[in-house]
């Protein structure tokens, strides 16, 4: 006989299933049908030769036959059939023989088997309870017989039933045993899978913990980091403040050379800001949308170059920047996005550059596209590091000054929304490069929107500011009253709306977060007044995330600025709703 007969027969019907619980039960039904038909055969056989009954042999052998067919019914995928008609054949095969040889045949054993087939096949509801039934169902007609005696028994020597009794008690206690073993192995193969899950749950507690762990120490670094950068330009406003105080009356030439670190102070510290609410809008998963319009590329760029003068003033270091000709004068593109990848790229520079040394800026077409590359003089990044670069919270500290991590892969982010790439070239102890190439869409020179360096004067506006903060009002006022414009201050909601019911303003810059009335429930007053409806409401808070500012534009604001408040922006809005009167330039 074929070695891998029993094997293959074993393994009938588990061809195409999945589920290793199923699986189990075909390969256990089909290894007791297999057993049980031998048993039934060898049995059979031994009985005709002790009694010469063919009332023996052939049963026997037509159940030898019945169970030899069940691996074939799991062979054409009828499993549950195949293991109903294991149990129930048992079952009517135990109370045959039973009638045949009375007590010969061990009735408590054979129950229990047919209990342990039974749990061992199946795990649904429905035939467990059948086969359970029918179980039941055979030692309740056999214990009838056996009481009742409805069939007498065959007539038997007392040493051929002594015999024939350990032969059925042999062969039910192997069923019994081959049926233990299987629940063995199947608790083991439980604990095994137990164990390898437990250990797998383990591991990945393992690598969450170190994930958690190392994304705390990046963000205590990040926190100490951004602790650092943001308390050395607030000394910087703390102290040049201190001393405009002490030399305002003695010496105004002193106090004006204060006043550009101050701006750049001011300037870096909100840019900071700005980062950290950036990257909280990236790892929220916010949408942010790019809207473009037509920029003038070259005052645009100055622009930024101008503001970040300043600050490497403090380095003694030079900008110097040159632009293709073949630049058109006009691009269309995200122009606040671009300023944020220009601001970021460019004070990076700064950062990482050495003393007294120059950052070159090149602006060029490439056919479809441009690049912007900014070229510094710092240490330069190890070339293993300049992917990591790009994650949060990496930064790539020197002996001049440490950075937050977070402008890189902001610029990235940003690139990436406007279409286009980034990407650092760098030589350790010469310096980085880094360049954007964008796609190239030329806009129309005439339809740009670029601020001229002029201050808005209108004449006989009047504003109302309710604002708590008596410090951001008063430095509000003294802006809003060098453009000509008529002061209106409250300090909450409450007061605010008395005010301008006493003297309808033209405009309305309203704070948030007040005392009392709060700026959501002020503004919600407003727009329900058929008097002020109206009027401009300009939204002026320190929450600078996008779902607060959405929020007061869907309630009926007109316009949202984050502090601190940029003057040019401030005025650029206002002039939206008021109307430029009359021009002015601004002394430089």
């Amino acid at each position: 006989m074929n070695p891998t007969f029993f094997p293959r027969t074993i393994a009938l019907g588990t061809e195409d299933i999945t589920d290793e619980q199923a699986k189990k039960g075909i390969t256990i039904a089909n290894s007791l049908a297999l057993t049980t038909g031998v048993l039934a055969l060898v049995i059979g056989t031994a009985f005709y030769f002790v009694t010469h009954s063919k009332m023996l042999l052939v049963p026997a052998i037509l159940e030898s036959i019945a169970f030899f067919c069940i691996p074939l019914l799991n062979k054409f995928k009828k499993h549950e059939a195949a293991g109903l008609t294991l149990i129930i054949l048992h079952c009517i095969w135990a109370i045959y023989f039973g009638a045949l040889l009375g007590i010969i045949i061990e009735i408590r054993l054979i129950f229990l088997f047919l209990i342990s087939a039974t749990l061992l096949i199946y795990k649904n509801r429905r035939p467990i309870i059948i086969g359970i039934s029918a179980a039941t169902f055979s030692l309740i007609v056999m214990e009838l017989n056996f009481y009742f005696g409805i069939f007498k028994p065959i007539p038997l020597g007392h040493n051929i039933q002594f015999f024939l009794r350990w032969l059925c008690i042999i062969s039910i206690l192997f069923l019994n045993i081959q049926a233990i073993l299987f629940y063995k192995k199947n608790n083991k193969d439980l604990l095994n899978a137990l164990l390898d899950h437990n250990n797998q749950l383990e591991h990945l507690v393992q690598e969450r913990t170190a994930e958690l762990e190392r994304a705390n120490h990046s963000k205590r670094i990040f926190l100490r980091q951004t602790s650092h950068e943001i308390r050395n330009p607030l000394n910087a406003i703390f102290g040049i403040a201190q001393l405009m105080r002490h030399n305002i009356k003695k010496d105004t030439e002193k106090v004006a050379s204060l006043i550009d670190p101050l701006y750049v102070a001011s300037y870096n510290v909100r840019e900071i800001l700005n980062n950290v609410l950036e990257l909280s809008s990236i790892e929220g998963g916010k949408l942010q949308h790019v809207e473009k319009s037509s920029f003038l590329l070259r005052p645009g760029i100055l622009d930024i170059i101008g503001i970040q003068k300043y600050v490497a003033l403090v380095k003694s270091v030079q900008l110097e920047y040159a632009f293709d000709p073949a630049m058109p004068e006009s691009i269309i593109t995200d122009k606040i996005k671009l300023g944020q990848i220009i601001s970021n790229l460019l004070g990076n520079a700064i950062k990482f550059t050495r003393y007294n040394t120059t950052i070159h800026i090149e602006i060029k077409r490439e056919g479809d596209s441009w690049s912007l590359s900014i070229k510094d003089q710092g240490m330069g990044i190890e070339k293993e590091k300049h992917e990591s670069i790009f994650d949060v919270f990496v930064s790539e500290g020197n002996n001049f000054t440490a950075g937050t991590g977070l402008g890189l892969p902001i610029t990235r982010h940003l690139v990436d929304l406007l279409g286009g790439k980034v990407t650092v070239e760098s030589t350790v102890g010469t310096g980085s490069t880094f360049t954007v190439r964008l796609p190239l869409i030329t806009g129309d020179s005439n339809q740009t929107d670029h601020e001229q360096n002029m201050l808005s004067y209108f004449h006989h506006k009047s504003v109302l500011v309710i604002d708590d903060d008596k410090m951001s009002s008063t430095i509000l006022s003294h802006f809003l009253s060098d453009a000509g414009i008529d002061i209106q201050i409250a300090t909450d909601g409450v007061t605010g709306l008395a005010a301008a019911d006493l003297k309808t303003p033209d405009l309305i810059i309203l704070d948030t977060q007040m005392p009392g009335m709060d700026g959501i429930e002020t503004l919600k007053r407003i727009k329900a007044d058929s008097l002020l409806m109206d009027i401009p409401v300009i939204i002026v808070s320190g929450d600078a995330f996008t779902e607060t500012s959405n929020h007061f534009l869907a309630l009926g604001a007109n316009d949202y600025i984050s502090k601190p408040i940029e003057y040019k922006q401030l005025c650029e809005v206002i002039g939206k709703y008021l109307g430029l009167k009359e021009e002015r330039p601004v002394s430089s």
